[in-house]
């Protein structure tokens, strides 16, 4: 016996305990990001509690599909943080470079030693996004705190961060409930404009992604469907 809506997934889907599980996060990104774009809408809430919100959620998505395997992702991401605090900013880059694929390979190694030629969703997922979204950071710190203004293109000077990120910060963007299951990766700094709300220009109407998020969860139903389908004939 499983979670109750995980067993009742599994029998009418046919889906593995763990898939099952990681669909039910998946499907829950709609209410939930309603809820964040409506309720926590960055005219009535604070950055600090749509951070808050991004974080808990997230973390929640993990602990509900991988279990104790979060404290991986948390050393994983702590040790990273850790070394964006202590190596100097001309080296940043590299030592987060280095753990962060280090730790990803060795996981995944491990996971073809323990389940070779399986299709378990475990750590290793979340660990390639992770892996992603610190490299990145590690990169813009660097160009932020280490290189000169003349040796960045524009784009550089963009996503450049001037100082390391506060833990809520950081954690909210690594661990952020959107992405942190399949991705996509995005940058600290196109993230932080989104959080306070600056990502739009305020003379503008703010366009409502209802719309689009009921198109792709409508696409995503057929291709499901035909994936279903076919599975079962073939």
């Amino acid at each position: 016996m499983d979670h109750p809506v995980v067993d009742y997934v599994t029998s009418q889907t046919g889906l593995a305990p763990d898939r099952s599980r990681f669909l039910i996060s998946m499907l829950s990104c709609f209410p939930l990001s309603l809820l964040f774009s409506t309720l926590l809408h960055p005219g009535r809430a604070s950055p600090t509690l749509r951070h808050l919100f991004q974080l808990s959620v997230g973390m929640a998505f993990c602990v509900f599909c991988f279990k104790l395997q979060v404290l991986l992702l948390l050393l994983d991401t702590g040790m990273c943080y850790l070394l964006m605090l202590a190596s100097p900013a001309r080296m940043v880059h590299l030592t987060v470079f280095v753990w962060a694929i280090l730790f990803m390979s060795i996981s995944h190694i491990y996971r073809m030693y323990t389940d070779y030629n399986g299709y378990t969703l475990d750590f290793t997922g979340p660990t390639m996004i992770i892996t992603m979204k610190v490299t990145s950071l590690a990169c813009s710190l660097y160009d932020g705190t280490h290189r000169g203004e003349e040796e960045l293109n524009p784009d550089q000077r963009t996503l450049a961060v001037r100082k390391i990120p506060s833990v809520i910060e950081y954690f909210s963007y690594v661990f952020c409930f959107t992405s942190i299951l399949s991705g996509p990766t995005f940058n600290l700094q196109d993230y932080l404009k989104f959080i306070d709300g600056t990502d739009k220009p305020k003379d503008k109407v703010e366009p409502s992604g209802i719309v689009p998020s009921i198109l792709k969860f409508y696409y995503g139903g057929i291709f499901y469907f035909l994936d279903f389908h076919s599975a079962l004939r073939f």
